[in-house]
């Protein structure tokens, strides 16, 4: 049986929705939050330091990171609020 730590994830105080997508074996998480101002994706390190990623910048669009692996790389996209992805980014 495999024993671990629960952990919330919650990247700020305005935060209506966070959710875990992707781990790696370090423990370091990426997914996305909600808060008022939209949707950010976001690396949260098995040390407890919180990135926020947002690339690039677009007010309206929702940023979302997938995976992460060994190395620290993370996979992600971007799309518009009018629906159109502006591509994937790692």
């Amino acid at each position: 049986m495999v024993r671990g730590v629960f952990r919330p994830i919650l990247p700020t105080l305005s935060t209506t929705i966070s959710q875990g997508e992707g781990i790696n074996d370090r423990g370091d998480v990426v997914s996305l939050y909600t808060d008022a101002a939209g949707n950010h994706g976001f690396e949260l390190t098995a040390r407890g330091v919180l990135t926020t990623i947002d690339k690039p910048p677009a007010a309206g669009s929702t940023t979302a990171a997938f995976g992460i692996n060994n190395s620290g790389t993370v996979v992600g996209f971007q799309q518009t609020q009018s629906g159109w992805p502006l591509g994937s980014h790692s």
